[in-house]
This record gives structure tokens, sequence and C-alpha cells, in this order.
């Protein structure tokens, strides 16, 4: 019952709303596609060649295969995840994906979703953020199943603030279990780091902080902490993973308790090719890039 329910909830992740942020009232103006463009702004913190790069502007859709060790209640399990990245148009009104190539009310997105299984544990999370900004979040929902129930968080933009749903059921008390919390405006989530550091003006030595929250993916229902961590690309390094060899960015993340390290393709659109956390380790087995027609996309506002 547990995993029917699960995938569910997997399959309507993609389908499901939230009010749109603050942030994206405003229509979203078309940035120019020129190399002059790109190149106006050598110091910032994130990469607009990243941003409209032909992978996200044709329509192509990326998919990166990892072998992947998590760590669960002092236990070390083994995943097989795949994280599909691609562009989507979101209508402003119920800020959800749409094909719809005559609305008016569409705003640019890149968009992750993920699905990931062993022989005990099925998780899955769809994440998207603003084409333009790839600090802000606009989307971000997550379930996760094992033998002690379902578990599904949303996060949802409101006006002025931010709101976390979590929906459980579970088993040892035989029900469901609901909450509500109330997050910090613009929250930057640890869950988001695999797809918004591809984004980077990767530059060695760049460093800066960013107040970020504990992943939200795992099925804890307590708020998640914000902390204040150290970000750095440390330099170049050439590695050698199940998919090949890469020349990658490696970007450490550190504060008291974390020392976490990260490494990204070099190569636009700067794929995540390792990553070593604590609880949380994953190499790139298979990448393909895959075409798709759609019409929406071709839109210049978008």
């Amino acid at each position: 019952m547990k995993i029917v329910i699960f995938f569910l909830v997997a399959f309507a992740i993609s389908a499901c709303d939230g009010k749109p942020p603050e942030m994206v009232e405003k229509k979203i103006a078309p940035t120019a596609r020129t190399e002059k463009k790109q190149d106006e702004n050598p110091n910032s913190l994130l990469s607009e060649k990243w941003a409209q790069s032909p992978i996200w502007q044709e329509g192509t859709e990326e998919s990166a295969e990892y072998d992947v060790e998590r760590v669960i209640n002092g236990t070390a399990l083994k995943f097989s995840e795949t994280r599909l990245t691609r562009k989507e148009a979101f209508t402003r009104q119920a800020y959800s994906a749409t094909s719809d190539s005559t609305r008016t009310d569409l705003v640019a997105v890149i968009s992750q979703h993920t699905f990931a299984k062993s022989e005990r544990v099925l998780y899955s999370s769809s994440l998207s953020i603003l084409q333009r900004d790839a600090l802000k979040i606009t989307k971000y929902i997550a379930s996760w199943s094992d033998e002690r129930g379902t578990f599904t968080k949303t996060l949802r933009r409101l006006v002025g603030r931010t709101m976390l749903y979590v929906h459980a059921w579970q088993v040892d008390n035989e029900g469901k279990g609901d909450s509500e919390i109330d997050l910090a405006k613009n929250d930057f989530l640890y869950d988001q780091l695999p797809l918004s550091l591809r984004a980077l003006n990767f530059k060695e030595g760049q460093e800066f902080y960013w107040n970020t929250l504990s992943e939200l993916l795992e099925p804890s229902p307590e708020k998640p902490a914000p902390n204040e961590l150290h970000y750095k690309i440390e330099g170049l390094e050439t590695l050698i993973v199940p998919a090949g060899t890469f020349q990658c960015w490696r970007v450490a993340i550190k504060s008291a308790e974390r020392d976490d390290l990260y490494w990204f393709n070099a190569e636009s659109p700067n794929v995540m090719v390792k990553a070593q956390t604590e609880r949380y380790s994953a190499e790139l087995r298979k990448l393909d890039y895959i075409k798709r027609n759609l019409a929406i996309l071709n839109k210049t506002k978008l």
C-alpha cells in the first residue's frame, strides 16, 4: 500500500500547483542572446551564459544517472538515482508547467526531476528555479517512502512568506499527520545545490556565504534549521567516474558541522559529476541529452 501511495504522489509531482513568489510577479524581460550580452558581467556570482545555454533554449532534456549512497538511521544504502533537467514554461496564475503557447502569463524556469530507489527506500523530488536567477526557487516537492511510511513535503512561495506543507502516512500511528511550517522569505535550500550551483560564474578562489536550510527531502517532521554556510570554488580537478573522465570545478561547502564537496563539469551546462557529504555521495554513471520539440519554449519572452 505504501508503494502505491508513493507512486501516486510521484506521478502527481509535475502537476502540483503553487502560487507565484513575489519575485516573479512582474514579467521576465527577454534576455539578449548575443555573446556580448553574456560577457557584460564577468564579476557576477551567477553566469548569464549558463542561463541562456543552447541546451535549455533549444528544449533539450538532460538525463543524468548516478550511483548514490545515502546514510539513513546510521545505515548506508545504495541507490540508483536519475536527475532529469530541462527548461519549462510555468503559468504565473497556478505556477505549474504548461504546454499552452497561447498563454500570456508564462515564466521561464529550469526544472530538475529526481527519482531514486533502493531495496528499502524510494524517493522523488521536483525542483524548479527561475531561469534568470538560479538562486530563486519557484517550486519544490519531495516524496519519500520507507518502512516508516510515506512522506511528502511541498514548498510554496506566498506573498511576503514561504510555507512548507508536510503530509505523512505513518505505520506506527496507523494514520496521517499533516503540518504547516512557516519559513523565512526566500530561504535558500540545501536541496537545490545540485541544480543552483551549476549556474555559478566559476572562478578559482571565489567564495561567499549563504544562509542555507537543512535538507528537506528526508522524512523529518521538524522545521528545517538555517545554517550559515561558507561556499568556495577551490579550483579545477580531473575526475574519473563511471560515466567517463571530466574536468570539473570543485566547490567546498563548510560550517562548524559540515564539510561537503561538489564537483561540476567545467563544460556548460555544468552537470554535477560527483558529490560527497556526510550522508550523501554520488558519482555520475551515465549522461544523455535528448532533443525535445516544444513550440512553447521558442516564445521570445522565454
